[in-house]
């Protein structure tokens, strides 16, 4: 017969449960099966109903059980591996800026941590760029080195290089295309990047390296240019007289004239009317005394 007192059937049914804990579970979880979306729906309008309430409960619950939380939550990836990868690898490609921007902010809160990952994974991080480096290839690096260092797709790289008719923008002359270095304005972005505001073309290295040194002076390279053209004229009409030089030193008994310090004339007099007679450079009109 029933138990007409319901704190009596209260605690009878309380008993019950717990000497039965499996036969308790399978009963919410055929209850939870066959009611799913009742139970969603009390539960959303409980929430919002007692949003601000249930929050404060969450964050309580979450404070008083961080162990729970992680072992939930590795569960939950254990069991899930596979799908979890793949959505963050789709939400990282869908979202490269972001991604940039919590690694930075990762990596400067937390420098030990990261110091000691690279530590740990040195071996394992170098064999996995050895692999990807030789998967893409030479033009693999160079199309990955431009976008993320100069904002350039290889449709952009192709219009600078048509642009210019694939000659160096400083010289005028032929470029290899392998070989081309993007110069850019150091006052807007720094070394080897760049931006579309401050790109100035495509240049051969040594062309690139020469403006560099020049701090990227017009008028210093002009005077340069001018100054090494007037020393060019000086060491040709030098350099057309070297062999009257040298037959001139041989007369004068220096079997090898490798070296223009120390000559000394003889007491031959026609010999040192000859090297009198030739404008050569004062350190070889030596005489001694």
């Amino acid at each position: 017969m029933p138990n007409k007192d319901p704190k009596a059937a209260y605690e009878q049914l309380k008993r019950w449960r717990a000497a039965n804990p499996e036969k308790m579970r399978e009963i919410e979880r055929r209850y939870q099966e066959k009611n799913r979306d009742k139970i969603r729906e009390t539960k959303r309008r409980y929430y919002e109903k007692n949003k601000q309430k249930a929050d404060e409960q969450k964050r309580r619950w979450r404070e008083e059980n961080p162990e729970k939380i992680r072992d939930s939550a590795h569960r939950s990836y254990e069991n899930n591996k596979e799908a979890i990868r793949e959505k963050n690898r789709r939400w990282a490609e869908e979202h490269p800026e972001k991604m940039r921007e919590y690694s930075r902010k990762y990596y400067a809160n937390n420098p030990e941590k990261e110091r000691e990952r690279r530590q740990r994974n040195a071996g394992g991080a170098r064999e996995a760029s050895r692999r990807y480096r030789a998967r893409i290839g030479t033009v693999g690096r160079r199309i990955q080195h431009w976008a993320q260092n100069h904002d350039l797709q290889p449709e952009d790289w192709a219009v600078l290089w048509d642009a210019q008719d694939g000659l160096c923008y400083l010289c005028s002359q032929e470029l290899a295309p392998d070989k081309a270095h993007i110069d850019h304005d150091h006052r807007c972005c720094e070394k080897d990047h760049s931006c579309r505001y401050c790109r100035r073309g495509l240049a051969h290295h040594a062309c690139n390296a020469l403006i560099g040194m020049a701090a990227d002076d017009p008028a210093r390279l002009r005077r340069i240019a001018d100054n090494l053209e007037i020393a060019l004229k000086d060491t040709d009409a030098r350099l057309a007289l070297k062999p009257q030089q040298d037959t001139l030193l041989l007369a004068l008994g220096h079997a090898r004239p490798e070296t223009t310090a120390g000559y000394t004339l003889t007491d031959n007099p026609e010999a040192a009317a000859a090297a009198e007679g030739l404008p050569v450079p004062a350190r070889l009109r030596k005489v001694a005394g």
